[in-house]
């Protein structure tokens, strides 16, 4: 069960346009999760400039204090949203915030950019 004061990150790359995806997409990504995240609780939304995957945009990128940090990317359809939104409820639940790829649902799974231990954040 999530503790008080587990707040969680949501950054979404605002830079992420290339030949891969258009800035309309982009923008419809970080509405479709925006709107998602009105229904929880304890999770911040941010859009930031950069997350260095530019080879798979669209980027997005979870964290909380003392828990593991995980980078997505090719995030693009309604279903990947969906996918990131049941990963968020799960990774509140869990203390360290550690998942292995079994955990996450299936449509991240391919996904994953980088898992970043909870000492590095």
């Amino acid at each position: 069960m999530k503790k008080d004061g587990n707040r969680v990150i949501v950054s979404v790359c605002s830079r992420c346009n290339s030949e891969k995806v258009s800035e309309p997409l982009r923008r419809r990504v970080s509405k479709q999760l925006k709107i998602g995240l009105m229904t929880m609780s304890e999770v911040d939304f941010q859009e930031v400039r950069c997350m260095a995957a530019c080879s798979r945009p669209i980027a997005v990128g979870i964290s909380g204090e003392g828990k593991s940090g995980y980078l997505f990317g090719d995030i693009k359809t309604s279903e990947d949203v969906v996918g990131l939104l049941e990963f968020l409820k799960e990774y509140q639940e869990k203390q360290n915030g550690w998942t292995n790829s079994k955990e996450r649902p299936k449509v991240l799974r391919n996904k994953i950019v980088a898992r970043i231990p909870a000492g590095f954040l």
